[in-house]
């Protein structure tokens, strides 16, 4: 029987003991339904680390009223380690958790239980005979720990019974909502601008926008000290990452990105139709059916990164390090300063920074352990995280300012050295297997 439990700083709740099943295809919704009926209700589907289809069963649990509140602890840790492997884990409560991995990264029968020592060593035991096995018999919450948070994939748990047409009049009835707010706002609009006509405010309104507001140029100025530290950025995208479902009611996620906004951060997902619906679509379908849009924006409140901004020579030099120690290949490209807004040639010119680009590529999700180095790049901020399920490619894109001449220090303050920026794009291989 499944149980829930809390794995301590990952916020949300994780579901054990599901039975699984490996098919050869992605199921069809009345085959999850015929298998709910027998091995419970709520469950997910997902592709294991090496391509392999899994679904994961189990009746509801008492104290949470959906499936989606819940993640399959199973699912996310699978394809941490090399396989065939499996393990035993000390919940600390009393309670211990097993699972059982072996071809292509799949979960077998009976490959994911809770309960007590004699219950975990009774599957144990019988799976010894399987054989060839790479074990870890002592395992403690802090390993879970560690490979919840190096997970790529944190599959959700979902209602295997639910039918289609619910789905569309949620459709409709968001449709609908949506409707009757864009006729409140442009009415909202039209009397506004009534008003001020009326009021004869106009001519006044459009000087006070027009006048120049320090704080924004400032921006333009000295961008990078208004914006946020890598870091920050990492931790903004991993946290709407950690909630994104890889798979929605028969459609999986083809790309993922992550933007940084004035106000925060944009999420844009792109999905694939495996055997949904089109009513089933997450998000906004195309006309053929066989594709899915969905964005959300994300109100953050970033802070303007502190530090100095190096000579492009010293940050290339610093960037190059951080690549070479860890084995990354890293290539970098010129590209010239953009002109700032309403700047004349003459004035962007003459600017103390420019801009190129360079590339890096890594092998998991740059916000697992990279943060603190990539802080560690004077000048750097980041602008985007982007993920193509095709590849299993991380993509970073940001700028790494330098200087053209006299640089400057903390807050744009002079500083010994010379240089200029570089535009950074940054891939990432991702080991899939939701960080």
């Amino acid at each position: 029987m499944a149980q829930t439990l809390a794995i301590p700083g990952i916020k949300g709740e994780f579901a054990a003991g599901l039975s699984w099943r490996t098919e050869t295809r992605w199921p069809k919704p009345e085959a999850l339904r015929a298998w709910s009926v027998r091995g419970g209700r709520w469950g997910l589907v997902y592709k294991t680390g090496e391509g392999r289809t899994q679904v994961g069963l189990c009746a509801p649990i008492a104290g949470f009223d959906r499936p989606g509140k819940l993640r399959s602890l199973a699912a996310s840790v699978a394809s941490q380690r090399v396989a065939p492997w499996r393990a035993v884990y000390d919940l600390g409560d009393g309670r211990f958790w097993y699972i059982a991995v072996r071809d292509r990264k799949a979960i077998i029968p009976d490959g994911d239980q809770i309960g007590t020592k004699s219950d975990i060593d009774r599957v144990w035991n019988s799976h010894s005979k399987l054989g060839n096995w790479n074990e870890v018999s002592e395992g403690t919450v802090e390993d879970i720990v560690d490979m919840v948070l190096a997970a790529s994939t944190i599959p959700s748990l979902r209602d295997l019974q639910s039918r289609p047409w619910f789905s569309a009049v949620k459709l409709a009835i968001a449709g609908a909502t949506a409707a009757l707010l864009v006729v409140a706002a442009v009415w909202g609009v039209r009397q506004g601008l009534g008003y001020i006509r009326h009021s004869g405010q106009a001519t006044k309104h459009a000087v006070v926008i027009a006048q120049p507001r320090p704080a924004i140029s400032d921006a333009l100025a000295r961008p990078w000290a208004h914006e946020p530290a890598p870091s920050a950025v990492f931790d903004a995208c991993h946290r709407a990452w950690s909630t994104q479902a890889l798979v929605h009611a028969g459609w999986s996620l083809t790309s993922w990105s992550c933007a940084v906004t004035q106000d925060g951060i944009s999420v844009a997902a792109g999905w694939q139709r495996e055997d949904g619906l089109a009513t089933d679509a997450p998000g906004v379908p195309a006309q053929d059916g066989q594709s899915a849009s969905a964005s959300t924006v994300t109100a953050v409140r970033f802070e303007g990164a502190s530090g100095l901004l190096d000579a492009m020579r010293l940050a290339s030099r610093k960037m190059s390090a951080f690549a070479q120690t860890r084995g990354f290949p890293i290539t970098f490209n010129g590209a010239g300063q953009p002109a700032l807004p309403g700047a004349s040639p003459s004035v962007s010119s003459s600017s103390a920074w420019t801009s190129s680009n360079v590339t890096l590529d890594v092998p998991w999700a740059p916000w697992l352990d990279l943060k603190q180095a990539f802080d560690g790049v004077d000048g750097l901020r980041i602008r985007s995280i982007s993920w193509q399920s095709a590849t299993e490619t991380w993509t970073v894109a940001g700028t790494l300012y330098g200087l053209n001449s006299t640089p400057l220090s903390a807050d744009g303050d002079i500083r010994p050295g010379a240089g200029r920026s570089q535009q950074l794009t940054i891939q990432a291989q991702a080991h899939h297997g939701n960080p």
